[in-house]
């Protein structure tokens, strides 16, 4: 099953994330990756999220909020390529709720500064914040989803598997 969200950036009734109706609270659904799973917890869809959920337990991380992240990429699109720091701070703006959601996302991003430095090497002349920018505007989506999915999951300590990622569209 694929959990699937239909953004329509022009209609500020709906909910930029899960498309449901701003006049009561968003679904669950805004949680849910392409896969159907929990961007907390990775429960799949229609299981209940256990107690443990960082989305339940508030107690938040990088690998949570660049899993949603990979969710807005779209939201923060610039016509050419798609701003990835962006898309991260609104994923910690909105996760964060009413708490601090600066220090979130100055830890994603650095999480996602440093992968890109190591994959790419220093040797490339370009310093993290510059891959950031130079993935953001030459990768497709889709690239750069699992980019941060690979960094979340470097982040959890789990090995990482592209085939694993599905279809992202």
């Amino acid at each position: 099953m694929t959990a699937t969200t239909t953004i329509d950036q022009d209609d500020s009734s709906r909910c930029p994330f899960c498309g449901g109706d701003l006049s009561g609270p968003c679904t669950p659904q805004c949680f849910y990756d392409h896969n159907g799973e929990c961007v907390g917890c990775r429960t799949r869809l229609g299981v209940p999220c256990p107690p443990v959920c960082p989305l339940e337990t508030g107690e938040l991380g990088v690998p949570v909020i660049l899993r949603f992240a990979a969710k807005l990429l779209d939201l923060h699109n610039l016509g050419l390529g798609c701003d990835v720091a962006e898309a991260v701070f609104t994923a910690a703006q909105v996760l964060a709720d009413e708490r601090e959601p600066y220090p979130l996302h100055t830890a994603a991003v650095a999480a996602v500064k440093a992968y890109l430095t190591r994959q790419y090497g220093p040797g490339c002349g370009l310093s993290g914040r510059e891959l950031m920018q130079h993935i953001g505007l030459m990768a497709q989506v889709e690239v750069i989803a699992l980019t941060l999915y690979a960094v979340a999951a470097e982040a959890e300590g789990i090995k990482f598997n592209a085939a694993d990622f599905g279809d992202f569209r």
